[in-house]
């Protein structure tokens, strides 16, 4: 559907920004739960 609405050329640039937000937010998932694991860590819990 997006391939239809911007053409091959959008698709590609938009398939690679959704991938690298994607990646980004898993990032910013693994992070927080290490923080959160060393908070409890050092918390004692």
């Amino acid at each position: 559907m997006i391939e239809a609405i911007f053409g091959d050329g959008a698709s590609i640039v938009s398939g690679a920004f959704w991938q690298q937000l994607i990646q980004f937010w898993e990032l910013i998932v693994m992070v927080c739960r290490f923080l959160w694991d060393l908070l409890k860590l050092l918390s004692g819990a």
